[in-house]
């Protein structure tokens, strides 16, 4: 029988900004999405995506 695949998640907060993480399966492996937001005293919302992986997602 195979196992189902791993997923972690995680994310850290403070007053004006956060960070998450999740992992995925992908082709030959893992992959991991991070997110970065942050709210500027102008009230301008900066946000960025990062994705890193060992192919296509599953």
């Amino acid at each position: 029988m195979e196992s189902p695949p791993m997923r972690l998640s995680g994310k850290v907060t403070c007053a004006d900004w956060s960070v998450a993480a999740d992992t995925h399966e992908a082709e030959g492996g893992f992959g991991c999405t991070i997110r970065v937001e942050q709210h500027g005293s102008d009230g301008v919302l900066f946000e960025h995506n990062f994705e890193q992986g060992l192919g296509k997602r599953a």
